[in-house]
């Protein structure tokens, strides 16, 4: 009796094998159904941010009921984000429509024999909290509708605090879907923030930025005579902490956590404002961080040097050119030299978690500012946004592209970027 329930017990086995390699065989497939896109535009991230201006959630205290309303391109947009943020191959599409939105997306998958792609078309539909899976489709499978929604209860159940489905189970109270928008009624807490920070910065990021915090601290202390740091000054003793700690460990995102650390510093944000720990870290002196002997070329390089190892170079262009076109209008002015400087922190990230030998045998000579950044003294600057029109139309004019054009070519000169 007991051979035979074994072997039943095999058997079963077995056959839910089988089964498995059948369904996934069906349901990868070998080319994405939705097109990846990296391109994003300045009125893109001109929309995010008064999106963000509008509902930072942090105005106020206490218990808010608040509610975001988000157009489809928005969604896809913060999908893209997503995607280059988690560095995944992937692409969404989104329309909505009155009480229902459609997901179509690609994921790409490594190391799967049967295919490289999982192509899922969703329906998803209004409902008290979150929304509910009214139509799924994995490849060629069908997803029965109760067996995704009782998946997804069961994931927001089991889901730890600070993790993207914890975040969206304890703050989401209602979703809406109006035509082409997505409304978002949610509850903000005092403790919202600290979540979410946990959310954005893994525990083994934290771990690196408060290496990096210590280092840093350390060292302005040590140059504390001098009223400006160059940042090649700055970057080189944080690199050679990058080199040390990535003997054994992940180059890539000891670079990214370096980078965000200085970044931080440099433009002046706590970084316990989304890491709580760090209100206990020692506070690096402030000092003020140039380049090419300013400070505002400094803030560019980096912000862009950021948004590039975390999320990709098309994001990283259009934040630069977009904070030029505000400034065109009544700020400091459109700024090619801050072009300059945000191309070339661009390039910076893209190395810096592309291919950290490179950079690292280039710290082994000594890094210097003329490695980071070209002259741009005679780049035009501090125009208004008629001056910028009557000289160069719009952006994307064939003359703005020639001015890229020349910016780009010094860029290639330099030591890094060749």
């Amino acid at each position: 009796m007991i051979r035979i329930a074994l072997r039943t017990l095999a058997a079963a086995v077995s056959a839910l094998l089988a089964c498995a390699v059948v369904i996934a065989a069906v349901a990868l497939e070998g080319t994405p159904r939705v097109r990846i896109q990296d391109q994003v535009s300045v009125a893109d991230v001109q929309r995010a941010r008064a999106v963000l201006a509008r509902h930072d959630p942090r105005r106020g205290n206490g218990i808010r009921v608040r509610t975001v309303t988000l157009t489809a391109q928005d969604v896809t947009l913060l999908l893209q984000y997503a995607r280059a943020r988690w560095r995944s191959a992937a692409a969404t599409n989104v329309k909505v429509r009155r009480g229902a939105m459609d997901v179509q997306a690609s994921l790409e998958l490594t190391g799967i024999p049967f295919g490289r792609w999982l192509n899922v078309d969703a329906e998803l539909t209004e409902g008290p909290g979150l929304p509910r899976v009214a139509r799924l489709t994995a490849g060629r499978v069908r997803v029965p509708a109760f067996a995704a929604n009782a998946v997804v209860g069961w994931l927001l159940h089991r889901a730890q605090p600070g993790t993207p489905l914890a975040v969206a189970r304890e703050t989401v109270k209602r979703v809406r879907f109006v035509q082409d928008s997505v409304s978002v009624e949610y509850v903000w807490t005092r403790d919202a923030g600290a979540r979410i920070g946990t959310m954005l910065v893994p525990e083994a990021d934290v771990q690196r930025i408060e290496a990096y915090n210590a280092e840093l601290a350390k060292r302005v202390v040590i140059v504390a005579g001098a009223s400006d740091l160059p940042l090649a000054d700055v970057l080189r003793p944080m690199l050679r902490l990058v080199n040390d700690r990535s003997v054994h460990g992940d180059a890539a995102s000891e670079h990214r956590a370096m980078i965000a650390t200085v970044a931080l510093y440099v433009t002046g944000i706590s970084l316990d404002r989304w890491i709580a720990p760090a209100a206990t870290w020692p506070r690096p002196a402030r000092r003020r961080v140039t380049l090419n002997g300013r400070d505002d070329l400094a803030k560019h390089f980096l912000v862009s040097a950021v948004v590039a190892s975390q999320s990709g170079s098309a994001l990283a262009d259009a934040v630069g050119v977009t904070k030029e076109v505000d400034d065109s209008h009544g700020g400091t002015g459109f700024s090619f030299a801050d072009i300059a400087a945000d191309r070339a922190g661009r390039r910076y990230g893209q190395l810096a978690t592309s291919n950290p030998q490179k950079l690292q045998s280039i710290v082994a000579q000594r890094l210097e500012e003329r490695d980071l950044m070209p002259r741009v003294t005679d780049l035009p600057e501090s125009m208004t946004a008629s001056a910028f029109a009557a000289r160069f139309g719009e952006v994307g004019a064939p003359r703005y592209e020639a001015m890229l054009r020349t910016i780009d070519a010094r860029l290639d000169r330099l030591r890094l970027f060749r």
